[in-house]
This record gives structure tokens, sequence and C-alpha cells, in this order.
């Protein structure tokens, strides 16, 4: 049985949690990029005679004054060996030329949904925008793109005809500047420190209590 002791420290824990404040930090907006943009892409690719392959992949876009100009794979990863059709590679380039073709780099528009995306070890506020069949994850300050999921894709080939579904994740950026425009989540170091420093008791305490009580444990 859960001793009262115990019962209250739980709570004590789950009240500090709830009210550990989460600072975005804001800056003065100046929307436009010029740098390299690195997305993890993942593909599911359905073929019109039942069989899906998955493939992840490294994407590096070149962009220029807020255009992607040009984009190359760095790494591609198979995680089926089996059933690839012969066109592939035409495939998965057709799928991310898609990707890649739509992309509108700002976009300045809000929703009432909201996740948070990792992007560097930082943990940065996004928006998620639902257009038609596609969903993007927007930077709450910006309107920077930071990835998406695109459905239906199609492609026919001479091997048969494929649907293409695309998640799309950015994890780095060089330069990485306009992060410092981002609504970065930084948990204050404070709270963080006196949270620690109870945990760290509360286990002393109870390693002191059970060598106490170390009679009423004993085998004899």
């Amino acid at each position: 049985m859960i001793s009262t002791r115990t019962k209250l420290l739980v709570f004590i824990i789950a009240l500090m949690l709830s009210s550990l404040p989460l600072n975005p930090v804001s800056y003065s907006l100046t929307t436009s990029y010029t740098g390299t943009l690195y997305y993890i892409v993942q593909l599911s690719i359905s073929s019109s005679n039942g069989f899906s392959i998955p493939v992840e992949c490294v994407i590096k876009a070149s962009v220029v004054r807020d255009e992607i100009r040009a984009a190359e794979i760095i790494n591609l990863n198979y995680l089926s060996t089996f059933n690839l059709p012969p066109d592939i590679l035409r495939i998965i380039e057709y799928s991310l030329k898609y990707w890649l073709g739509n992309i509108e780099l700002f976009n300045h528009v809000k929703s009432n949904t909201e996740t948070y995306v990792s992007i560097e070890g930082k943990i940065v506020r996004a928006y998620v925008i639902t257009l038609g069949g596609t969903i993007q994850y927007r930077e709450v300050n910006t309107g920077f793109y930071l990835g998406g999921i695109v459905n239906d894709i199609f492609y026919r080939g001479a091997t048969g005809a494929y649907r293409i579904s695309l998640i799309s994740y950015l994890y780095k950026l060089s330069p990485d500047n306009i992060m410092e425009q981002f609504a970065v989540i930084k948990p204050p170091r404070e709270h963080v420190i006196v949270f620690g420093t109870i945990i760290l008791l509360i286990i002393i305490g109870g390693v002191i209590h059970t060598f106490y009580r170390w009679k009423d444990y004993k085998l004899t």
C-alpha cells in the first residue's frame, strides 16, 4: 500500500511540474533567408499491386533570398530491400521534386493547433497548418517552414502506378542566425535546479529511511 508520505511527495512533484513556466523568446522580425537547409524526409511508397516501400533520406536544399534554388540527396536508406521496383530512384526523385516545388519558405499564417519541433537541440514552437491534402509546421514568429506532411503524390511509370506519402522535418540550417527570431522554448534554469535538488533530496531521504528500517526488511 502506498503511504501517506509517498502520496504527498507525488502530489508536490506533480504540482511543481505543472507550475514550471516556459518562456518563448521573440525578437524584431526580418523574414528573409539565404543559406542551406537540411531536412530528414521519410517516404512511404505504395504500389498498385499492394506492396509498400518505406524510404528515409536527408535532403540538402540551397536557398537564395527565400527561394529553393537547388537540392540534393546526401543520404538515402531503403528500410526494406524487398520488392524494390527498377525505377525506385525515379519515384523518389519525382516525389522530392514535387515536395520541394510546393514549399513556400515563409508564410505568416496562424492556427489554433500548435506543436513543438526540435532543431539543433532547441525546442521551437510551431503552428500546425492544414492546406488541402498537406500539413505544414510553421514557426510561430516568422512563418518559416519547419517541415510537414504531403499525402497522395501519384507517380505512374513503366512498372506501374504508385502512391507516395511524405513526411519532412527540418533538423539543421546554416547559417542559423534566423533562429534568433524563432520562438525558442527556454525552461527557466532556476526552476530546473530547484526541481532537481528536491528530487535528489527525496532519493537520499528514501535511502536513509530504508537503512533506518533495515531490521523490518531483514529475512531471518
